[in-house]
Order: structure tokens, then C-alpha cells, then sequence
């Protein structure tokens, strides 16, 4: 994947994957930070707000998971996953 980016450092969709990649090791700061360069290429980029808005979740920063969801239903106003994340975000309240 980092030969990816070398090759071509604006590749938005290897940043995402890199960030899922991060994500799945609980590693959610890294995680972020390759979601926020895959937004920064391409600001409408819904799997990297929905990756994003989990990561802070996992990282109790409600306000900001909540947020990216909302931004990645507006670009998929149908996913029901990112639905179900914002109901979840219901009541939690920012640590």
C-alpha cells in the first residue's frame, strides 16, 4: 500500500484502506489520520466518512463520529449502516 502512495500520493482510496488497515489493528489515531488524507483528495469520499466516523467512535469522540456520519448519508442517504451508527451515537455522550 505505501508503494501505492509513493507512486502516486494523492490515491485516496489507498489512504482509506490504509486507515482500515490501522483500524482493524485498534490503532483508531492512525486510523484517522489516513482518513483525514484520503478526505483531503477527495472531500465527498463516503467509505472514508464512514471509516472515519467508526474510528471515532472507537475513540469515544462522539461529536466527531457523528458528524462523518452524517456527511457520508448525505453522499449515500441509504446505507443503512451508517443509519444504524448514528442511532447508536443516540445518548453517548463526548469523553
Amino acid at each position: 500500500m505505501n508503494e501505492a502512495i509513493n507512486f502516486k500520493p494523492n490515491y485516496s482510496w489507498a489512504y482509506n484502506i490504509l486507515g482500515m488497515v490501522y483500524y482493524d489493528m485498534k490503532q483508531y489515531e492512525q486510523a484517522v489520520e489516513n482518513y483525514d488524507k484520503s478526505l483531503k483528495n477527495v472531500s465527498d469520499y463516503f467509505g472514508a466518512h464512514q471509516n472515519r466516523g467508526a474510528a471515532y467512535y472507537e475513540l469515544k469522540k462522539y461529536s466527531q463520529a457523528k458528524k462523518d456520519y452524517k456527511k457520508a448519508l448525505k453522499i449515500d442517504k441509504n446505507y443503512t449502516e451508517t443509519k444504524d451508527a448514528l442511532n447508536r451515537l443516540s445518548g453517548k455522550k463526548q469523553i
